[in-house]
């Protein structure tokens, strides 16, 4: 797996974010993870309304129990990564035969990675609206990689 750290600078203030991605060419899935502090509105301008993405949001203890169980993200001693959760996140999207997006949002006050495949942001690289037969397609495929039988959610990617 390639791993490349690069920064993202903010609009409003003079910090740099760091952010990295996990190119998987086999599912076209660019994960980029910001620092809690992207997730501000001074990311996002306010003019753009919210911003909702369609998928299975995940906490990271169960990410990590993920990357535990499918040995993703250990080192040498077992032992797992400070980034096991993003690196289960990318396995799952790789595992994926559609484009996903990989965000993390805050839902009841909890932080979780969503694992995305509809967005009404362009910039996402996701398709808007989907036709049924595609989306029950894709809820299937989802629920196999990820052993539930759970429908996908709706999360707001700007929720605080």
């Amino acid at each position: 797996m390639h791993l490349a750290s690069i920064f993202k600078h903010s609009t409003r203030s003079t910090e740099w974010l760091p952010c990295v991605q996990f190119p998987y060419p086999r599912s076209q899935v660019s994960l980029t993870y910001f620092a809690l502090k992207a997730r501000t509105e001074e990311y996002r301008p306010a003019s753009q309304g919210r911003h909702l993405i369609y998928g299975y949001p995940r906490p990271r203890e169960w990410l990590n129990a993920y990357a535990f169980e499918h040995k993703i993200g250990l080192d040498d001693n077992g032992q797992l990564k400070w980034d096991a959760g993003t690196s289960a996140a990318a396995h799952i999207a790789s595992r994926l035969d559609f484009r996903v997006a990989i965000k993390a949002v805050v839902l009841k006050g909890e932080s979780y990675l969503c694992i995305a495949f509809a967005s009404n942001d362009p910039r996402d690289g996701l398709p808007r609206r989907l036709p049924k037969e595609e989306r029950e397609r894709i809820v299937k495929s989802f629920q196999e990689v990820l052993g539930t039988t759970g429908q996908p959610t709706v999360c707001d990617y700007d929720a605080q």
